[in-house]
């Protein structure tokens, strides 16, 4: 349960958190190179002063986009696999054939 509530929070996060949080990911601001967590920057800058709650947020829309493409992959090379074997009478639960 507790991985389903991480997940959804991931999600939440990273779909509606650059519409409610609205830096930009890529504008750089030397002047606010390397601060730390504040209100302005929640999880501070990096060292071109680009914000990290942002450029975090747009990570994770990338790194579910490739988990959603792994699982949707891993589910057709399933189908295919099981499709193949069950046509070829290799089940577990078939009597040989004589």
């Amino acid at each position: 349960m507790f991985g389903v509530i991480v997940l959804a929070l991931l999600l939440i996060m990273t779909i509606v958190g650059p519409l409610v949080y609205r830096q930009s990911p890529d504008a750089i601001d030397y002047s606010a190179s390397l601060q730390p967590p504040s209100l302005q920057h929640p999880f501070g800058t990096d060292d071109l002063g680009r914000d990290l709650l942002a450029r975090t947020m747009l990570g994770g829309r990338v790194s579910m986009a490739v988990g959603v493409v792994a699982v949707l992959i891993a589910i057709t090379w399933a189908k295919r696999d099981h499709a193949s074997s069950s046509n070829r009478n290799f089940g577990v639960d078939d009597e040989p054939s004589p």
